[in-house]
């Protein structure tokens, strides 16, 4: 045991957490040995002494609250002094109710919080809070802090307020503090301030199994005071004896000394399942506490045979939030508040006869039930089918008869499901069909005859009320249970689903075309994808040489069930059975399953197969991998046991030479890398062959090493073979260079550090040898001539492979065709999701999607959720894109960190903000904020973590989550990151007016948010660049409302998008000289400003369906402006003096502008390309348009005449003139134009074609 040091209480809670509930003294507590053993991680099997009462009622006769001096972590000292049961229960002592609550906070250690040198950065709201206050008005605040730790021991803190972001941080000081409490990332630090003022530092270190002390206190012997054992509790509870325990907060276990009045009053209530409830959690950041709700599953005892009649964990909880409480999946019912009452539901059928029982034919697995209230059904699918010497009609009269069976549905749901329907005793009327979980006898008696709703069974049945007609299950047919199944349920269902029926046709003769359950659509779509599946991808081949060995049999059936759920199609072959070996099975297979047993020396044809499988062997068509079973390697290499008798009789019997190929092919087997069975293991055994043929059949069919071996054979045969390889992180680089490896095994091998040769050397060593070189993740050309002194030396013979990430270093290294590395097709990653998954087809395609393609992305996230229950897939697989696994960060990050300040800052725009944006666009915004964004584009390219399709920025999925979670993990606080995309976090940023100088850019989707910000709101973010609030639902309006106005934007703004804007103007102290690009479409402004701004690198403005907009005067100035769309901006009279006439406008978009009636002379617009006043109904007269223009809409004006000049109509691409009802004339020499694609007149009532024929 460590030493240990006294703590003030108040201290000590401050450490151990808010949830944390410690018994006062002298109060009457219940102690559970059950939970001190859970707390102390101690075998249940410890029971030897005599049986321990689940629950003792106690008094707390002393109380230490202490800390260990080696680690820092709080813990309590308890004193219990049994009490009888009818004891009285002693009042509540004085609490400190109204004492001041301790001022203190807790922050989680990130990993750059550990780093040496990078400081703690400290929440503002937690330094204001805790800290002296700093002397913000110095040009660098800064503050020594003084803290002792929980032992007394003094440390000293630089606190300043700087950076870029500014900052608090803690610097001078917290290296050392780190390495000497030996903090990793995930501790929580804790800095607490006493009632005198003085500060006090601790530590709550994260969850580390096991704490070697623990179990100390509750085993072992007595010769140490501190240790309490199970025999020393039945001892002072039979005595009456004080007895004293020890909680660790850190253990993460719920307190086993509870006060007696909380369980008194949660047993008082009458559990069942439906309840629902909510239960207090601290919150992740230790700020205060959170609650969740769930609804309890089930009421039994955790422990029935060693804790019998025992309320501790009673509860068998679902909880709403899944992904994060996914572990605890039972409760102490003093734990939770009880929030509604929710009765079980029951679905009441009429009552039917029991279903006739026989034994169940070879192929099709039966459903029994437990007890006599169970349903018992056999030979399900043959009843189904039909019997085989049954006539036509006596068999169709027999299947019309069973559809009509409720029992039959619930026998077949039985066969396909895991679930078993269960029915109890018939009473009254009618009957009840649940499922019954069970009656356990050693729960209170008013927690017993419970009954539980059966979730698979409710979904049938309301999947059957939406057929059409609608149905019941008393006459519901075994198609709609198929349909039902095929939908509804796991894809594995549908494949025993598929398989049954296909076994039990082969069974009974009947070919599936013949099969009414083969008409069903769900099936029949089902097996096109099947058929397209085995059509497309090789088989792995299953093969034997025993029919009598029942262990080996079940063995087989255990692989290929395993395979089929994978979706790879097992190929069973028995060498007993067959004279000759089929070729076209080994053809047809890329991967063998060996289950070498003493069966193969038996007969000479298994033998004869034996080698001719071999020979495939090596051929390199068939990998081989062989299971051992029931023999040794040396029964097979020393022809030891039934191998050396049989062998004995061959020599009499076979020609030497034959009998010699035989040993020599046993030889060979034994030397390839197998398993050996034993029947303790072998379903783990199966599972291990299944996952490792399944990944050897995924690369053994891989595209891209078909490619690259294809480039080498058309080498020029005087040349080196040299192969670059290229691709982006976690796209199996190193995989594909070891699969190319394996293709040329065998040739010399040579490890060299680059460091320790000199090129000279290489190249006179080399140049004698057939030689393979691997030179892997080439950075630049350089590493390449420092290792081999170049390519120029090598020749024909010597192969060398190249990988890196970017292709730009292999162009320098003049690799002729650098191949990429291609991501997985569609088809591809659902054969590689199979391998991890066997559940729904949803949670299947929002892994691949979310996978982008990546194999080591899919293969982590795969492995990952296997491991999870289904229904907390989805909610993981959220919080696996929010939170990377290692594997992925690490191999992203080396990519990341390769990059310039320039380069990861464009990145990380382009990952938060600008995916799917169009490149030129996103261009001009960043190129505004300093970065030279063209060159750092290519170079993200150039290494792969960004492509460009029809000129969009395209980033894989896991690539935008790294770099999201690079930004995240900048603080834990929202308002002190770069940047900020995720909705709630910028709600609450401006809710609270917390905003800092630290944030670059907010994109907002507020599409489902409504809320008031404050006129300061943006005053402290001065360094923010990109503003951004949209809604990405349509019909949905963004309602961030201003009610007392704002008073200033950030000067540093380049990108002002606020759709829905509430106020008149924009703000008069908003200084816009940086702005490139304003969009504020449906705002409510009148005009711009109310005084002249200077606009000179404004670019790009919208500001259409501004109802209310008279005046855009200002855009006068703008003389950079390329874009104008005030389409919809029906207050618009004369725009005769706002346009810029600086000759680089582009585009003017004023559609629907009904009341405009005047424009400016464009003969000065030289650029302008697009033009459109479609819809302007009182424009009348437009006078000299610009020389240039491409694209001109007038559709529904005024206009009587068009005044295009020959110019302008040798430039015209479109032209709508649609519904311009008083336009008389065209103009001259139009019929004639050669460049006018798309004319439109329809609707110019008024137009006389007629008086153009000239």
């Amino acid at each position: 045991m460590e030493q240990e040091t006294t703590l003030d209480p108040k201290l000590w809670h401050a450490f151990a957490g808010s949830t944390v509930q410690i018994p006062s003294l002298n109060s009457t507590v219940f102690y559970f040995p059950q939970g001190h053993l859970e707390h102390a991680q101690a075998p249940p099997t410890d029971f030897h002494a005599p049986r321990v009462p689940p629950l003792i009622l106690c008094r707390v006769v002393a109380l230490k609250f202490l800390a260990g001096v080696d680690t820092d972590d709080v813990y309590a000292k308890i004193t219990l002094l049994p009490l009888p049961d009818d004891a009285v229960e002693s009042p509540i002592p004085p609490g400190g109710n109204g004492s001041e609550k301790p001022v203190f906070f807790t922050k989680p250690l990130t990993h750059n919080d550990t780093n040496d040198g990078g400081g703690f950065s400290v929440p503002r709201r937690c330094a204001e809070t805790v800290f002296p206050r700093l002397d913000y008005t110095a040009e660098s605040p800064v503050q020594t802090i003084i803290a002792k730790d929980i032992h007394g021991e003094t440390w000293k803190f630089l606190h300043t307020f700087s950076g870029t972001p500014r900052r608090h941080v803690l610097t001078t000081g917290w290296s050392t503090f780190v390495n000497r409490k030996s903090l990793i990332a995930g501790d929580s630090i804790v800095f607490f301030r006493s009632e005198s003022g003085e500060l006090c530092v601790g530590i709550r270190r994260v969850k580390r199994w096991p704490y070697p002390w623990i179990s100390n206190f509750i085993r072992g012997d007595m010769n140490t005071v501190e240790r309490v054992t199970v025999e020393a509790v039945a001892e002072a509870v039979a005595c009456g004896q004080a007895f004293e325990v020890v909680y660790y907060p850190g253990a993460s276990t719920p307190e086993f000394c509870v006060k007696a009045a909380d369980v008194r009053a949660a047993m008082r209530i009458i559990w069942c399942s439906g309840m629902r409830f909510k239960m207090a959690f601290e919150t992740d950041d230790f700020s205060g506490i959170s609650w969740f709700t769930g609804t309890v599953s089930a009421v039994e005892v955790a422990d029935p045979i060693r804790w019998p009649d025992s309320p501790w964990r009673l509860l068998q909880v679902a909880w709403d939030e899944r992904g994060l409480l996914q572990k605890m999946k039972r409760v102490n019912p003093w734990l939770v508040e009880l929030v509604s009452e929710m009765p079980a539901t029951s679905i009441h059928l009429s009552p039917k006869k029991k279903l006739r029982t026989q034994p169940p034919f070879d192929g099709i697995s039966s459903v029994a039930g437990d007890g006599d209230d169970e349903i018992t059904v056999s030979d399900t699918l043959q009843d189904v089918l039909g019997k085989v010497n049954e006539d036509e009609s006596e068999k169709s009269r027999s299947k019309q008869h069973m559809d009509e069976d409720e029992e039959l549905a619930l026998a077949v749901a039985n066969s396909l499901s895991d679930s078993k329907f269960s029915r109890p005793t018939d009473s009254g009327s009618g009957s009840t069909i649940t499922k019954v979980a069970g009656k356990p006898t050693n729960i209170p008696s008013n927690m017993r005859n419970q009954s539980y709703p059966n979730e698979k069974w409710n979904s049938f049945c309301k999947f059957l009320a939406t057929r059409v007609p609608p149905l019941t299950p008393s006459v519901c047919r075994a198609e709609d249970i198929i349909e039902f199944v095929c939908k509804h349920q796991a894809s594995a269902d549908v494949e025993t689903l598929v398989s049954r029926l296909s076994a039990a046709c082969e069974v009974l003769g009947i070919k599936p075309e013949d099969n009414p359950f083969f008409h069903s659509a769900a099936v029949t779509a089902y097996l096109k994808v099947a058929k397209r599946i085995h059509r497309e991808t090789e088989c792995i081949l299953v093969f034997s040489c025993s029919d009598n060995d029942l262990d080996e049999a079940l063995f087989i059936d255990t692989i290929s069930i395993k395979l089929q759920e994978r979706g790879v199609t097992p190929l069973t072959y028995s060498l007993s059975r067959r004279k000759n070996i089929d070729l076209e099975i080994l053809r047809r297979s890329s991967v063998g399953i060996m289950v070498l047993s003493n069966s193969y020396a038996c007969a000479r044809e298994s033998m004869d197969h034996l080698v001719a499988i071999m020979e495939h062997w090596k051929a390199k068509d068939l990998e081989i991998m062989p299971i051992r079973f029931k023999v040794t390697l040396s029964d097979i290499c020393g022809m030891e046991g039934r191998f050396e008798s049989a062998f004995l009789q061959y020599m009499n019997s076979v020609q030497p030479g034959i009998v010699q190929k035989w040993k020599a092919t046993l030889a060979e087997i034994a030397s390839i890398d197998g398993r050996e069975w034993t029947k303790e293991t072998q379903v783990m055994l199966a599972e291990e062959v299944v996952s490792s043929a399944c990944l050897r059949l995924y690369l053994k069919n891989s595209k891209n090493l078909v490619r690259i071996l294809a480039l080498l054979d058309h080498s020029h045969p005087s040349d080196a073979d040299i192969v670059g390889i290229w691709g982006m992180a976690g796209i199996g680089l190193r995989q594909m260079r070891d699969d190319f490896y394996s293709k040329v095994f065998g040739e010399e091998k040579l490890s060299i550090g680059a460091s320790d040769v000199k090129p000279s050397f290489m190249r006179n060593w080399f140049h004698k040898k057939t030689i393979l070189v691997v030179l892997d993740d080439v950075s630049n050309a350089r590493d390449v001539e420092a290792v081999v002194g170049g390519f120029g030396w090598f020749s024909h013979g010597h192969r060398i492979i190249l990988t890196s990430r970017r292709k730009q270093v292999l162009v320098q290294c003049k690799v002729k065709e650098p191949y990429a590395i291609q991501k997985l097709s569609e088809f591809e990653s659902f054969r590689l999701s199979k391998l991890y998954l066997n559940e729904e087809s949803e949670v299947i395609s929002e892994l691949m999607s979310c996978s982008s393609g990546i194999p080591l992305v899919l293969k982590v996230l795969g492995s990952t959720l296997s491991k999870k229950h289904v229904n907390d897939m989805k909610e993981h697989l959220q919080r696996l894109r929010r939170i990377p696994p290692s594997p992925i960060q690490e191999t992203f990050r080396r990519s990341f960190d390769g990059l310039d300040e320039n380069e990861k800052n464009i990145f990380l725009d382009l990952a938060c903000f600008f995916r799917g944006e169009d490149k030129d666009h996103v261009v001009q915004l960043l190129d505004a904020c300093g970065f030279c964004t063209y060159l750092g584009i290519c170079e993200l390219i150039d290494e792969s973590l960004i492509s460009l399709s029809d000129n969009k920025i395209e980033i894989p999925i896991p690539f935008q989550d790294m770099g999201r979670f690079i930004v995240h993990e900048e603080d834990e606080d929202p308002c002190e990151r770069s940047r900020l995309w995720d909705s709630n976090d910028i709600a609450n940023v401006l809710k609270n007016n917390s905003g800092t100088e630290a944030i670059e850019g907010i994109f907002m989707d507020a599409s489902d948010l409504t809320c008031e910000l404050s006129p300061t709101v943006f005053s402290e973010m001065h360094r923010l660049r990109l503003l951004k609030f949209y809604s990405s639902t349509s019909g949905n309006e963004c309602k961030l409302n201003l009610p007392q106005g704002i008073d200033i934007l950030p000067d540093e703004l380049r990108l002002l998008h606020w759709e829905n804007y509430p106020l008149k103007y924009l703000p008069q102290k908003f200084i816009p000289e940086n702005l490139v690009e304003v969009n504020m479409p449906y705002s409510n402004m009148e005009k711009l400003w109310q005084r002249q701004k200077n606009l000179g690198k404004l670019k790009k403005i919208k500001l259409s369906h501004s109802r209310n907009l008279n005046d855009v005067m200002m855009l006068s100035e703008a003389m950079n402006l390329e874009y104008i769309d005030l389409e919809g901006c029906t207050s618009l009279v004369d725009v005769s003096t706002s346009i810029p006439l600086s000759g680089k406008l582009v585009s003017l978009n004023m559609k629907d502008c009904s009341h405009l009636r005047t424009l400016p002379a464009m003969l000065g617009l030289t650029c302008l390309r697009l033009l459109n006043l479609s819809g302007c109904s009182e424009l009348e007269e437009i006078q000299n348009f610009a020389p240039n223009l491409k694209q001109l809409y007038l559709a529904g004006t005024a206009i009587t005449e068009l005044l295009l000049s020959t110019d302008n109509i040798g430039q015209l691409v479109t032209l709508d003139l649609e519904n311009c009802r008083r336009l008389q004339h065209l103009p001259f020499g139009i019929k004639n134009s050669r460049s006018i694609a798309e004319l439109k007149l329809s609707g110019c009532s008024s137009l006389d074609l007629r008086k153009r024929k000239s």
